[in-house]
């Protein structure tokens, strides 16, 4: 009974919101309601979103957290905007047929760099195994290799880019699932960091060198085995 009532949709007065399902090799034509939804719900979250990216950059506390927020910012504004010139161009300037291809496989493309963008802050701000860090560049050539597909292959198979979608979508939250509570945060670190040539190798790891004004602890420490570093040099006001 459902079967036929759903075929029926067309003869209804609702009909003029959706249009009839398109064959796999070809791309479907929104009706102007389904442009003028596309375009408002892509554009509202312009400004949230720069607002969002803005407030991580600024509470930002070293390196690896900005370096995080820039990545996980544009991929996020990235997004919206693109998805917004591109439905935009596809309502109001249909006539510009490559244009609007061009913009087609551009908002799909950006898909995939916005996955790997959602994916930056949780590998960077964690301490992860041999084999886990390792997703921090494999995510982006998943994006990149994704990319490629869109411009070979661009509507022609579309379970296959489904396909991919969700295997960059799930594939890196394995790792992120296998963290535990073991995983830690990257220790925070400034900028520079200094060898101590008396610390083991392990304990030189993104051991920065932390100064404090002069007076009775003016001297700069290292953190570990409560060595001074005496061969630092003189201390920074």
């Amino acid at each position: 009974m459902f079967a036929p009532r759903l075929l029926d949709f067309q003869k209804t007065k609702y009909a003029r919101f959706m249009n009839h399902r398109v064959p796999a090799h070809k791309r479907y034509q929104p009706t102007e309601y389904e442009h003028a939804a596309n375009c408002a719900t892509h554009a509202l979250w312009i400004i949230p979103s720069i607002l969002g990216s803005s407030n991580l950059y600024f509470l930002s506390d070293d390196d690896w957290e900005t370096i995080s927020a820039w990545i996980y910012g544009l991929g996020l504004c990235g997004l919206f905007v693109v998805s917004t010139v591109f439905h935009t161009i596809s309502w109001k300037k249909r006539h510009l047929r490559m244009v609007e291809h061009c913009l087609h496989m551009f908002d799909r493309m950006v898909i995939y760099f916005f996955i790997a963008a959602s994916y930056a802050p949780w590998l960077n701000l964690r301490e992860l195994g041999p084999w886990a860090s390792h997703m921090r560049w494999l995510v982006w050539i998943m994006a990149s290799v994704g990319t490629v597909y869109v411009f070979f292959f661009h509507e022609r198979y579309k379970l296959v880019e489904l396909l991919c979608y969700i295997v960059m979508g799930f594939f890196p939250a394995l790792v992120i699932l296998s963290m535990g509570a073991e995983a830690e945060p990257r220790p925070r670190t400034s900028s520079l960091v200094f060898p101590h040539p008396e610390l083991p190798n392990q304990a030189q790891k993104r051991q920065p060198a932390s100064f404090t004004a002069c007076g009775s602890n003016s001297c700069p420490r290292v953190p570990g085995d409560g060595l001074r570093r005496e061969a630092a040099g003189p201390c920074l006001m």
